[in-house]
């Protein structure tokens, strides 16, 4: 099983910017929501735990968790989407412009095609043969959007078009 939660919520999260590729650490409620997120998991038996390389989904990782033994493994390839000249933009700019970007790449940045392929990658060198391990994965947008494409098989401008909502222990499986 595979679950994913998103990253705690960072300094951009509470301005309400689109942090894409920018590194903002945690705000304070940050802080907070990463220890209710480890003891959200406190009797799961999870065997691994990935990470993007951005430091607001480590430094959930390492709050939630820094109690347990559990491997927490840093993977570039669980970036956010990179907004390009967009990254810091007003979030609902930059939500408006999402479905515009599914083939073409932001200016100076990526298309959301180009996150897939990054998650793919992932996906073939992570995700197979679990034999019944659970994997957490803390990730971002760009990561939930990526499973729901690839284990849920939601077209990416179904994903794209339906409003967030952050919901806790998110479970996708893989075949």
């Amino acid at each position: 099983m595979i679950l994913f939660e998103s990253h705690a919520t960072s300094i951009d999260n509470q301005n309400e910017k689109a942090s894409g590729w920018l590194d903002p650490n945690l705000a304070l409620v940050g802080l907070t929501q990463a220890q209710e997120l480890g003891k959200r998991y406190m009797q799961d038996n999870i065997s691994i735990i990935y990470v993007s390389d951005l430091i607001r989904s480590q430094r959930t990782a390492e709050i939630a968790f820094k109690s347990r033994n559990i491997p927490i493994i840093m993977d570039p390839r669980l970036r956010e989407w990179n907004y390009g000249e967009y990254n810091g933009y007003s979030a609902e700019q930059v939500e408006s412009l999402k479905l515009s970007y599914i083939h073409t790449p932001f200016p100076k940045g990526e298309s959301l095609s180009d996150v897939m392929q990054r998650f793919a990658s992932f996906k073939t060198d992570n995700l197979k043969n679990l034999d019944g391990k659970i994997v957490l994965i803390i990730g971002h947008r760009a990561t939930f959007y990526s499973m729901e494409y690839f284990f849920n098989h939601t077209p990416l401008h179904i994903v794209l078009s339906c409003k967030w909502e952050w919901l806790p222990k998110r479970m996708y499986y893989s075949s």
